[in-house]
């Protein structure tokens, strides 16, 4: 298969991924004026500290088995029963370490309640829903990898949309109709992880079995899985550390508008997730074609592309959003949801530059990417935090997550070089931000037609930018557009297309 022709081939399945993640952020972005107008900015900060334990523990649960069952799952001998065994081994490994941890947890849950939530009424009963949670996320994770694995993006999106209606239905009628607070939000997870849970034990009824757990080949996962667990493990706990001083610092006001800012720019994820769910499975399987690092390299620049203008338009008519959909309450969540979607974009590069390592199974380097950023971003985020707040906070986790990318991408070079166009890409990026920096300084939220005619300027400019830094590739792909009508036959001239616009007359840095 050509370049064209295994771009087109992700960005349709990460298109068909993005739906479920449009849709529930989209409903999410739907009803956050009506949370707003319920629930007060200190509910959103008890509800950020509590996902943050969550997703904390979740990472310690999972221990790194999803990454191990994506690069097994490839290198089967007995191709089908080794499958089942990967899927098997995954399950029961993570259903005993559930165990282990709801035991911990309910034997410290007073002591949980006074260093998490400062002993806030009702604090103890939701530790109790969080170990319910923990036993019932399993399941419904081990099901979406294996749509994704065989290549189901279909089956997949209907499946995350069922537990998502489900989930935001209960949350509504619990917050809004029943005014249970905080406890609506827990009960729709529970609701959709419960619903996610039984239909992926029947879904899964013939791959999830004893006779297929592998000791053996459970080592090998493990080995795998094991240098990616810190990894995990600091990125989750700069999560919860980053509330936990927060909440420690200021207050939990302060923490609910760095978590909207947060949630607001995890809107991002639509795009991010969506792609980084397709490109696992898209990127081995090509790993052995000749085209393979050049067609890394044309994602890679399309990427950064479309993320460094998404981040310009959010960041651009961010305010305005806030002030459409909240109270006055809520603005000054502002500038927190701006450099985080940037945050969100950058870190998210990872996943292509981690693509090199994967190929060859040398997954330390991503581990020491992550924990390097964990530590130094956490020591930025207290610097800044003291300074400049919430805001502060949000720079420094920005600054510091920078050192992942950059870390993974020149160690990945140097196993498996790939030709990014590197100059270009951070040319385009640096232009987004200096935009977007720019618009928060001289131009105003005031819903007039000047504003708008102002922002609308900003991103035009960046598209003249866009086209300026990357006029050789755009001029190559105008004139032979026509040429690449819809054909089934792969053919030479495709594949000279795409190399003319991968290999242009620029000078790459591929180091």
């Amino acid at each position: 298969m050509n370049i064209a022709k295994q771009i087109k081939k992700l960005a349709g399945e990460s298109v068909i991924y993005g739906i479920a993640g449009v849709f529930s952020r989209f409903i999410s972005l739907f009803l956050f004026p009506v949370y707003s107008k319920i629930l007060a900015p200190s509910e959103y900060g008890i509800m950020g500290m509590y996902n943050s334990t969550f997703f904390f523990i979740v990472v310690l649960v999972c221990f790194a088995m999803d990454s191990a069952t994506f690069r097994f799952f490839f290198d089967s001998h007995e191709k089908h029963l080794n499958q089942k065994k990967t899927f098997s081994n995954w399950f029961f490994f993570q259903l005993g370490l559930s165990a282990l941890f709801i035991l911990i947890i309910l034997g410290f849950n007073k002591i949980g309640s006074r260093l998490i939530f400062n002993n806030l009424k009702d604090s103890t009963t939701i530790i109790k829903w969080l170990a319910v949670l923990i036993v019932l996320y399993g399941m419904p994770t081990i099901l979406e990898a294996w749509y994704r694995l065989h290549r189901k993006p279909v089956a997949a999106v209907i499946f995350t949309l069922g537990t998502t209606l489900l989930n935001i239905g209960i949350t509504v009628i619990c917050i809004v109709k029943l005014k249970l607070g905080i406890f609506g939000f827990i009960y729709g997870q529970i609701a959709g992880y419960l619903a996610g849970t039984i239909y992926g034990l029947i879904v899964l009824r013939k791959w999830i079995k004893v006779k297929y757990f592998d000791f053996s080949l459970l080592k090998n996962m493990l080995k795998y899985a094991l240098p990616l667990l810190p990894a995990g493990l600091a990125s989750s706990a700069l999560y919860f550390a980053t509330n936990y001083y927060l909440k420690s610092r200021l207050d939990f006001t302060q923490l609910g508008l760095y978590s909207i800012g947060n949630t607001l720019a995890s809107s991002l994820a639509l795009i991010t997730m969506a792609f980084a769910q397709a490109w696992s499975p898209f990127a081995f399987s090509i790993a052995k074609n000749e085209s393979a690092t050049k067609t890394y390299s044309a994602v890679f620049t399309l990427y950064c592309i479309t993320l460094s203008l998404a981040c310009l338009v959010f960041s651009i008519f961010l305010p305005d959003i806030l002030r459409l959909l909240a109270n006055k309450n809520y603005y000054d969540a502002d500038i927190v949801g701006s450099i985080l979607c940037f945050n969100i974009f950058f870190v998210s590069t990872a996943v292509i530059g981690m693509t090199g390592n994967g190929i060859i199974k040398k997954t330390g380097p991503y581990a020491k990417a992550v924990i390097l950023g964990a530590v130094i971003s956490l020591i930025f985020i207290v610097i800044f935090a003291n300074y400049f707040g919430k805001e502060g906070a949000a720079f420094g986790m920005l600054l510091g997550q920078l050192i992942v990318p950059i870390y993974v991408f020149a160690s990945s070079q140097k196993y498996y070089p790939i030709p990014f166009a590197f100059p270009k890409v951070i040319s385009i990026i640096s232009l987004s931000v200096f935009l977007a920096i720019g618009t928060k300084v001289f131009i105003s939220s005031d819903y007039s037609f000047t504003s708008f005619l102002f922002k609308a300027g900003i991103i035009i400019i960046f598209l003249i930018g866009c086209i300026y830094f990357f006029k050789n590739e755009f001029n190559i792909a105008v004139s032979n557009f026509r040429k690449l009508k819809k054909v089934i036959n792969v053919s030479k001239e495709e594949i000279d297309i795409y190399n003319d616009i991968v290999d242009s007359k620029s000078e790459i840095n591929s180091n």
